[in-house]
């Protein structure tokens, strides 16, 4: 057995799917989609080993399309999908689904074309921080983003796991073979979904990895984290205004932080302390502290001295170049209770911005797809039409 940095790579668990799958051709009629689980050792997390194991050992959910187990020769485009906060790579899958009833198995065997020619590779890590660790069991999603507190999760997905899955890097996967799955290892083959937490992650690893990925989707996400603490200006006035005057708007403005500062700046926010507060008129204020990389020198707000580091909005507005031959699928809900769709109705005007003019086409020559739809909350039986949508945007952009 060849010895590896991943001490712990195994096959947790197999399942197939119960229903009848869609037929690539006859040859292949009894087959059908599976669904693997694999747990290995990110290098980029191997700095958390000895204070965190829970954290530095990953686990990832792949799907497999219904021909993949009969066509040897074909090789696969693939999407690589963040998921929300509080779930995990196993929440969209069957009976293991914590993710509102979502499966994401027989949505994609629905999806494959009755030829296989929309068939796609599914890869779900692990982006789940222990409830042990972040102190709260609400808020604890690493946001799939690099921090020092947490770990490099957006450098385990958008490097480790890449390489893991389509080279079976270090052996990660098995110890039989140099090959990793039958995947296009092309950028034109490799797309990007991520949702509500996982778009934050999505949309920068888009941007911050070019010629990596050719199509991102960010599905009821934060793309702009200052519109996300900070709804109350352009011209769209979101709800949360009326709130101004309630008492408990300090509770919403801290729910908000809660779900970001320990991920995005656990390492000065472990107790949840966060550097947002309303003055006497009930206005926005900023908590100023002493910089750490400069002790001596002037105090700075933690917002623009820690958490833009961290914000899709920021970097794409700071390298424009990020957009080429990337596209994007934008949503949001228009009753979402964290007011999402300010901040991405603020990403899509930057990309119009830069010359992707948004429009409600997914079909292959879009690449600026943005749309806030009606919706009851932030997740609601509305969630099920707009991922399919998300996904059938992906799947018209990839190449296979």
């Amino acid at each position: 057995m060849t010895a590896s940095r991943y001490a712990y790579c195994d096959l947790e668990a197999t399942f197939e799917k119960r229903e009848d799958a869609y037929l690539v051709k006859d040859a292949v009629m009894a087959n059908r989609s599976a669904v693997k689980v694999h747990r290995f050792n990110p290098p980029a997390l191997a700095p958390m080993r000895e204070i965190a194991p829970d954290i530095a050992a990953r686990a990832f959910t792949i799907y497999l399309p219904p021909s993949y187990g009969v066509m040897e020769d074909r090789r696969y485009p693939v999407i690589y999908l963040l998921h929300g906060n509080t779930q995990n790579h196993l929440s969209y899958f069957g009976t293991y689904s914590g993710g509102f009833g979502l499966n994401l198995q027989s949505v994609l065997d629905e999806l494959a074309s009755p030829n296989g020619y929309r068939e796609v590779i599914l890869v779900v890590p692990d982006g789940d921080l222990p409830e042990s660790w972040m102190h709260q069991a609400s808020h604890r999603g690493s946001f799939f983003v690099n921090s020092a507190h947490n770990g490099a999760f957006e450098t385990y997905v958008a490097e480790d796991l890449v390489d893991c899955v389509e080279n079976n890097a270090d052996h990660c996967l098995w110890n039989t073979s140099d090959e990793g799955y039958r995947v296009i290892r092309a950028r034109q083959s490799r797309g990007l979904h991520g949702m509500c937490m996982g778009a934050l992650g999505a949309m920068n690893m888009a941007l911050r990895y070019p010629g990596k990925f050719t199509a991102v989707v960010g599905n009821f996400g934060i793309t702009s984290l200052n519109e996300f603490i900070f709804p109350y200006s352009g011209d769209v006035e979101p709800l949360m205004v009326g709130y101004l005057k309630e008492p408990d708007l300090q509770e919403v403005m801290d729910t908000r932080l809660a779900t970001l500062a320990p991920s995005l700046d656990g390492e000065h926010y472990p107790d949840n302390e966060f550097p947002i507060f309303l003055g006497p008129d009930g206005e926005v204020l900023m908590t100023m502290v002493e910089d750490p990389e400069n002790p001596v020198g002037p105090q700075v707000e933690l917002w623009s001295a820690f958490y833009l580091r961290s914000d899709p909005y920021t970097y794409l507005a700071e390298h424009p170049e990020a957009i080429e031959g990337l596209s994007f699928y934008i949503d949001a809900g228009a009753t979402d209770e964290f007011q999402l769709f300010e901040n991405n109705s603020a990403f899509s005007a930057l990309l119009a911005d830069l010359g992707l003019a948004p429009s409600l086409d997914i079909g292959p020559e879009s690449r600026h797809f943005f749309e806030i739809y009606e919706s009851l909350s932030h997740v609601d039986h509305i969630t099920f039409h707009r991922i399919r949508k998300a996904l059938e945007f992906l799947l018209n952009h990839l190449k296979g």
